[in-house]
């Protein structure tokens, strides 16, 4: 990956520290102030459909492009936004460039979300075994982050939230409040955020104040791979059950999630490129995680539909810009019988290839992504309920919704096949007069059968259907 590993368990001495920091009133007046939907007292009040842009890649990839930074940068932010892309989540940036950045994909009304490398805990230079690392950072805090928010200027505007840490673990996890409170005071009418692991993100809801959460889930490791699920099933249900958890126990008290899916491969070991633009896993590696196909990129997007998630942010835009041909050999015993034997093409690493070009990834993630985009804000409201006037029959998986705005019942349906099509059969509840399939725009023929109305529907592989229920 992309980020650093985690760290070990903060000291009680700096568990000290931070406890006496944040029982202080460091964001007594943000507490007290009344601010508007999506300030740093609520949740993110939009729907986000984003990536995530690595961008440090940035240089390399555009070089492959025959392109200068900021022309690449342009173009690619156009392609986002034909792509129905409405977030850009930046990491190793600094803040001049986010300022530069945002001059460019705000008017194309692209929000940005950055981690900045003036505040990510991991690049302060300080250490975190020791005592005082808490209580340093936060001093560093106080004055780096209103510097920052401040220097934003105008572009401020086209700030969606502020990123914390990138998977904050031990001592870093325990800054994220403090950082909160700070950020509350300097800029109270922004949220902030992080990503956090699987792992961690349990951690993260119980030990912060933070509102919108988001996790990162890559459920497609290679065939075999002792390292995470690598079945079609442990996959499903590696994403599913960790989305689940998070959205639930976030929405105990008003806090919503984000979904940080799949669109990645890890090779560990040598590799290469071929003239098409795709990864090559070469004699002597292995491959970790692996490029997810259509049919999966698909399904990751409606299944975090489905558990009610609030923002869905696909890792990862750019993968490595050149080969890797000399890298070490993989010499793990564990892993001997995975070993690549014979040049291998995996796939593209990323939403764009190393050129800057669309993968097919891309192309189907923009696909739904644009079909989505019109009803993001009844996407937002959307509360889940337990029943939704239909009763579904079909391998398919189901959520029920309500509006609490309308008073409006929906349905979302979701094929978990990413080989076969599903057919499922609805029988709709008494009184039901009209059931409409939101992205299509157009009502869906009620049979009439003794005693109940039943609708048949096919959803392709990893394919979903957002549909509104009617008396």
């Amino acid at each position: 990956m992309i980020r650093g590993g985690v760290d070990g368990l903060m000291r009680v001495a700096m568990l000290a520290a931070v406890v006496v920091i944040m029982a202080s009133g460091l964001g007594a007046a943000a507490a007290g102030r009344s601010v508007q939907s999506g300030g740093a007292g609520e949740p993110v009040s939009s729907f986000a459909l984003g990536v995530y842009w690595p961008w440090e890649r940035t240089d390399g990839i555009a070089r492959n492009a025959g392109l200068g930074r900021w022309e690449f940068a342009r173009r690619t932010c156009a392609l986002l936004a034909r792509s129905g892309v409405n977030t850009i989540w930046l990491v190793n940036i600094g803040a001049s460039d986010v300022k530069a950045l945002a001059r460019i994909a705000g008017p194309m009304h692209i929000k940005l979300v950055p981690t900045l490398n003036e505040i990510e805990p991991r690049g302060l230079g300080l250490d975190a075994n020791r005592p005082d690392f808490a209580s340093r950072a936060i001093e560093h805090y106080r004055t780096t982050i209103p510097r920052v928010v401040d220097a934003m200027g105008a572009e401020r505007a086209d700030i969606l939230a502020w990123g914390l840490c990138d998977e904050p673990g031990g001592p870093y996890l325990e800054l994220m409040e403090p950082m909160r409170r700070i950020f509350a005071e300097a800029d109270p009418d922004r949220p902030v955020i992080t990503v956090s692991t699987w792992g961690s993100t349990p951690d993260m809801i119980a030990k912060t104040r933070l509102f919108t959460f988001c996790t990162d889930l890559y459920p497609f490791f290679s065939a075999g791979n002792p390292n995470g699920p690598n079945t079609p099933g442990a996959s499903r249900n590696f994403l599913t059950t960790n989305t689940e958890r998070m959205v639930q126990e976030a929405g105990k008290d008003g806090r919503i999630g984000w979904l940080m899916p799949q669109c990645y491969n890890e090779i560990w070991g040598p590799y290469e490129w071929d003239s098409s633009g795709a990864l090559v896993a070469l004699p002597g590696s292995f491959v970790h995680w692996r490029t997810p196909t259509p049919a999966e990129i698909r399904w990751q997007i409606w299944e975090g539909v489905r558990l009610g998630v609030k923002g869905i942010v696909f890792f990862c835009l750019l993968g490595p810009a050149d080969s890797d041909s000399a890298a070490k050999p993989v010499s793990d015993p564990a892993l001997r019988s995975l070993i690549v034997r014979v040049p291998t093409t995996v796939g593209a690493p990323a939403l764009l290839d190393r050129f800057g070009r669309p993968t097919p990834q891309m192309v189907e993630a923009a696909s739904i992504f644009r079909e989505l985009r019109p009803h993001l804000a009844l996407l937002r409201r959307l509360t889940p309920v337990s029943a939704g006037g239909l009763a579904v029959d079909g391998a398919v998986s189901t959520g029920y919704f309500r509006d609490p705005k309308t008073g409006g019942r929906y349905v979302v349906i979701v094929n978990p096949d990413f080989e076969r099509e599903a057919a499922a059969a609805l029988t709709a509840a008494r009184g039901t007069t009209v059931v409409t399939s939101v992205l299509a725009g157009r009502r869906l023929r009620l049979e009439k059968t003794s005693p109940a109305l039943r609708i048949r529907l096919k959803l392709p592989p990893g394919g979903g259907a957002l549909l509104r229920v009617e008396a």
